[in-house]
């Protein structure tokens, strides 16, 4: 899960949502994966995935670094 500090919004709008997405096409490129269902909030965000190739934790490991460069004050 990524969540903001504080519960604080990281998305604070549709183009953040859509850069979100992006960074997760990019760790899916490195660390395929299969996403069965997501729920994007202002503040958080919960992915339903499994990871038949690579531990969870690459795909978690390499999302969460490109999350706090886009949005460093709200991760």
């Amino acid at each position: 899960m990524v969540r903001g500090n504080n519960r604080q919004n990281i998305f604070n709008n549709e183009q953040d949502m859509n850069e979100y997405f992006r960074i997760l096409n990019f760790v899916y490129g490195k660390y395929p994966f299969e996403l069965y269902a997501y729920c994007i909030m202002s503040n958080h965000v919960h992915l339903l995935i499994r990871s038949r190739l690579v531990p969870l934790w690459k795909n978690h490991g390499a999302t969460q670094p490109a999350v706090q460069r886009l949005l460093p004050n709200e991760v």
